[in-house]
């Protein structure tokens, strides 16, 4: 299964700059739906399911407050 570690985006106006954004650009390709918007922190690509039940083990045991993001730029793969 191709696996990364992300984080979800819920702020209701980033989301709305996004789609904006998405708009404005006016690129031939289908964007994103807003539910599916994170960043993703580490792409671990094709790994067992033994590993994603040790990723996700050792992702629940992380403590940590909600934080701020500032975004500048755009990028595309």
């Amino acid at each position: 299964m191709r696996v990364f570690v992300a984080v979800e985006v819920s702020n209701k106006d980033l989301l709305n700059s996004i789609r904006k954004f998405q708009t404005y650009i006016k690129i031939n390709a289908k964007p994103v739906e807003l539910q599916n918007i994170h960043f993703t922190l580490l792409f671990l690509g094709e790994v067992s399911d033994i590993i994603v039940n040790e990723v996700q083990r050792a992702l629940d045991s992380i403590e940590f407050s909600t934080f701020n993001v500032k975004l500048v730029g755009a990028g595309a793969f």
